[in-house]
């Protein structure tokens, strides 16, 4: 990985020549024009706010909240009920999903001139946030560029660092006359992850001693580690078809160009997932089995997809069309196949996937007060036959200023294949689980004048899966429901803003499902425009985070899973950060003390069981851009 980082920086350094002779004396007029598009091939500019920059962490996102063990890049924990929707097969580890790139959210540039954005952050105890993304046109039609990123802490406690690394490198083409499109992507994640199991002190937030010296409290695990290798190849090629329009190259050359309005695509994906969990201590307590190893355990998983996607899709037509008719919904139809495989010490299993998907939506620019969008798909394959999600959203405008949003999905799922067949030094078992079915149904209110945004969300699973207190998985015979309620509301006042969301969460079975029942999040900043008429952007503020006592899952580092505990009740009180954010031209940096209230209630809270949350800690972090 050290070898990768000097690559990436050394096509950055070379790059960043580059792009300096590109501009010669006199300077032409050079135009900013950096826009990065996903698979659905709609252009969208880059962020350049400075609202919420000092929010780096991928967990701390308000709107699907989660906490993650000690530090940064460790296992995360959800706050609030949101089971994962997919169908056919999938491997089931997918615990730093939030941490991770996908051949999805790759982002593909279109740009006149040399893209390049550089981001830097250190924190207490080793904390260090390195991402590089550059990009740029090497031909009219043809664009590269990587998008980098580290993650890494040595954590507060004994042997609790954790480390991600993120990588992608990407290359869209597009033919002169735009009847032909390649999208090309390679994405790489690694997870390195000391696991300590946890503290095995009951007065660390009471004993002065270790007030002192937070890496002197015992730990349960001294030799145990996780690890993630992640990688895939993404091919993505499309024919347009459509009315043909003169493209203007260069003063000389013009072509016959099309403007798409329907296309072909192919795409042709692998991608490999692999898990190895390690402890070399001899005489370890902590574990009630072992099955393979007597003295020590070495656990591997592999999983890799091979999938091959067509696909025919109509697109929306636009205001500048000559037949324009906004009425026209867009489509998409296809089938997919996908092998899998599966392998686990000496279980080894190749599964398939025929899938039928598709889904319309009303055109974008159609000017309506209904606007809606369906999607579905359906497994065909033996292995999992009858595996479905449907979804749907309609948006009403009742007026300028409001807008109701209803939506429904239904999902029925073959549980994660983990949990069917498990075999490891310390866990295995068997088992022939249902399909689980989960209904989903909610409505989302929104006035726009007023900031304010309430919702109300209603779930049903059958036959919910989930890790008992003894780390197996057990599927629930009654149908669990869940009911949640949101309430969002923004004020300002002169250069004065605050954001406030709240969420109550109701679960028909407080046994199996052990969350808060209420969360709260509240930002408030001052925000100054001009600082002695010079462009400088900035805002001082704080934000206040609580959610209230549960009985939070615990942590399972050899599962690479949470499972459920009855014995120990969590509890919280708000937690306040302070940021200064600031904004010079193309530059953006923040000053943040995190948990700067810590001993004003509590000396600390837990994060899970036996897992102490991070400690207050001073963060500083730069951003800076360039594009000429």
């Amino acid at each position: 990985m050290k070898i990768l980082l000097r690559l990436v920086f050394m096509t950055l350094s070379i790059s960043l020549l580059k792009a300096q002779t590109i501009i010669t004396t006199p300077n032409p007029v050079m135009v900013y024009d950096t826009r990065f598009t996903t698979k659905d091939f709609y252009l969208r500019g880059i962020d350049t706010t400075l609202d919420n920059f000092h929010r780096y962490n991928p967990v701390l996102n308000w709107e699907t909240p989660h906490i993650a063990l000690s530090n940064l890049a460790q296992a995360p924990r959800p706050l609030q009920f949101t089971p994962e929707k997919y169908v056919g097969y999938v491997h089931g580890y997918h615990l730093f999903n939030r941490y991770f790139y996908s051949t999805d959210s790759v982002r593909y540039y279109n740009t006149k001139t040399p893209f390049t954005s550089a981001r830097y952050i250190n924190g207490a105890k080793e904390e260090t946030v390195v991402n590089v993304i550059h990009s740029q046109n090497i031909g009219p039609n043809v664009n590269l560029g990587f998008d980098y990123q580290r993650l890494v802490q040595d954590g507060f406690y004994n042997r609790n660092k954790a480390g991600i690394h993120n990588f992608n490198l990407f290359n869209w083409y597009r033919s002169r006359n735009n009847k032909y499109n390649l999208m090309a992507a390679y994405v790489f994640n690694q997870v390195k992850s000391q696991e300590n199991g946890g503290v095995d002190a009951d007065d660390i937030f009471t004993n002065s001693a270790y007030q002192r010296d937070l890496r002197t409290i015992p730990i349960q695990l001294a030799d145990a580690e996780n690890r993630i290798d992640n990688n895939s190849i993404s091919i993505r090629q499309s024919i347009f078809l459509g009315p043909t329009y003169t493209r203007k190259i260069n003063d000389s050359l013009e072509v016959q160009a099309v403007n798409p309005k329907y296309a072909f695509t192919h795409h042709l994906q692998y991608g490999a997932f692999k898990i190895r969990y390690t402890d070399e201590e001899r005489d370890s307590t902590y574990y009630q089995n072992f099955f393979i190893y007597a003295d020590s355990t070495r656990d591997f998983t592999r999983s890799w997809t091979l999938m091959n996607d067509f696909a025919f899709q109509h697109f929306a037509a636009t205001p500048d069309d000559s037949a324009f008719n906004a009425r026209q919904p867009v489509w998409r139809t296809g089938i997919r196949y996908l092998l899998n495989k599966w392998e686990q010490q000496s279980d080894t299993r190749f599964l398939h996937g025929i899938q039928l998907y598709g889904g319309i939506q009303t055109n974008p620019y159609l000017e309506s007060k209904w606007k809606y969008s369906l999607n579905g798909t359906l497994e065909l394959a033996p292995e999992y036959a009858g595996d479905f999600l449907t979804e749907a959203n309609v948006l009403y405008q009742i007026s300028e200023k409001s807008s109701l949003e209803p939506s429904v999905s239904i999902n029925l799922q073959t549980p994660a294949y983990r949990w069917g067949k498990t075999l490891t030094n310390h866990y295995q078992w068997e088992n022939a689980f249902k399909k689980t079915l989960i209904s989903d149904a909610g409505l989302t209110y929104r006035l726009n004048p007023w900031r304010l945004e309430t919702g109300i969300q209603y779930q049903m699973v059958q036959r919910y899966v989930y890790l008992e207190e003894n780390s197996q998985p057990n599927q629930l015979d009654d149908a669990l429901h869940v009911i949640r309620a949101t309430l969002k509301k923004d004020f300002n006042w002169k250069r004065f803003y605050m954001s406030n969301k709240l969420s109550a969460q109701w679960v028909s079975d407080n046994d199996i499902i052990r969350m808060p029942v209420f969360y709260l999040h509240q930002q408030l900043y001052y925000r100054g425009s001009y600082i002695k008429k010079k462009p400088i952007h900035a805002q001082f503020g704080l934000d206040l985070t609580y959610f209230t006592n549960h009985y939070g899952d615990a942590y399972n580092p050899a599962l690479m899973a949470f499972f459920v505990q009855r014995r120990e009740l969590l509890r919280y009180y708000p937690i306040i950060d302070v940021f200064f954010n600031l904004q010079v031209k193309r530059a953006r940096i923040f000053f943040q003390m995190q948990h700067i209230n810590q001993g004003l209630f509590e000396g600390g809270y837990y994060a899970s069981p036996n897992y102490p949350a991070a400690p207050r800690a001073f963060k500083l972090g730069v951003s800076w851009q360039f594009y000429d």
